[in-house]
């Protein structure tokens, strides 16, 4: 379980103004180290290029995770340190969401100096009918 976390580093960069067509964003974890019996500390760095070289914008940080086990905890810092960074596909997809949504809810303030919009997509919005959407709902008893 993800507990806490900080930034070191944010850098946002415009380098146009065309509008933005698309955005890739990329995470590395950069170090995973067993800090405590069951927690570790995630190192990372999350860039956002905006296409058509617009901008970027990059965030180091560092998350803290706290498993269930100390073994557990033991067996992905090696498997991170010796083993070409492998560790269990399920525990990264985790992780990677956690700074995910850590990075993107923080994102707007650097961005906003730069005039660039923060890679947040706000749910589609599909606006129907009052009848349909009326005939459409579930019953739960």
């Amino acid at each position: 379980m993800i507990f806490g976390g900080r930034f070191f580093a944010v850098h946002a960069e415009k380098f146009s103004d065309m509008p933005v067509n698309a955005v890739n964003v990329d995470i590395a974890l950069t170090a995973i180290n067993l800090v405590a019996d069951n927690e570790l500390e995630i190192n990372y760095v999350y860039t956002v290029d905006y296409t058509d070289n617009v901008g970027r914008l990059v965030i180091e940080g560092v998350v803290f995770d706290r498993l269930e086990s100390a073994e557990e905890a033991r067996r992905i810092a090696e498997a991170f340190n010796t083993d070409k960074k492998q560790v269990p596909r399920e525990y990264i997809s985790n992780v990677v969401n956690a700074i995910n949504y850590i990075c993107s809810v923080n994102s707007p303030l650097p961005l906003k100096i730069v005039e660039l919009a923060p890679p947040i997509l706000p749910p589609q919005i599909n606006l129907e009918e009052e009848t349909n959407r009326a005939e459409q709902q579930d019953v739960f008893v």
